[in-house]
């Protein structure tokens, strides 16, 4: 059980240590609920029994012949913005930088990725939260398409910090091949 502070409310050190405690505390969770994703996705792919989410340890690259699955990983892409005048054409390379989604997943035989990411709001801001989730990868999503010659999709798994779940998730986690158990599970 973590120790909070127990001095007085106005002190500022009372303060700290529950930003410190929300934050380890919302790790936890957000990371338990990429671990439910996470599992299914690599029982599917390694044709193998999935451990509970709390036991399981994920491995950071995991490849077959049909499927690569990232945990937590950069994905690199130079993304070059072309601005044309009518009399000056510009050439902008930059780098795109929200590039990091919780989980990748690319179908090699599909030719289709998926990039996925966790958010545990309050119940209040659940919709708002998918949708910058999904605002967020606009650029990532573009240049894998245009790099790898794939489909990308963005899919948003938001749950509430007391397990509301909002339809969008229960679609996602449905077009990844999950059901009801995973959900419960989040």
């Amino acid at each position: 059980m973590p120790t909070v502070w127990k001095g007085k409310r106005n002190d500022p050190a009372y303060y700290r240590s529950l930003r410190e405690l929300v934050g380890k505390e919302y790790k936890e969770r957000h990371d338990d609920v990429a671990k439910v994703i996470h599992g299914l996705l690599a029982e599917r792919s390694l044709q193998k029994e999935r451990e509970p989410y709390y036991i399981y340890q994920p491995n950071r690259v995991i490849e077959t012949q049909e499927v690569l699955l990232y945990w937590d990983r950069t994905i690199y892409t130079a993304k070059t913005v072309t601005n044309n005048r009518p009399d000056i054409t510009v050439k902008d390379k930059r780098t795109v930088t929200n590039n990091k989604p919780d989980i990748t997943v690319k179908d090699k035989r599909k030719k289709h990725v998926y990039l996925i990411d966790i958010a545990v709001p309050n119940n209040n801001n659940l919709i708002n939260k998918a949708c910058h989730k999904i605002d967020k990868y606009v650029d990532l999503r573009m240049e894998i398409e245009r790099q790898w010659n794939v489909q990308t999709k963005v899919l948003p798994i938001v749950v509430s910090s007391t397990g509301v779940v909002p339809q969008s998730t229960v679609d996602a986690v449905n077009e990844l091949g999950g059901g009801i158990g995973e959900i419960r599970a989040m």
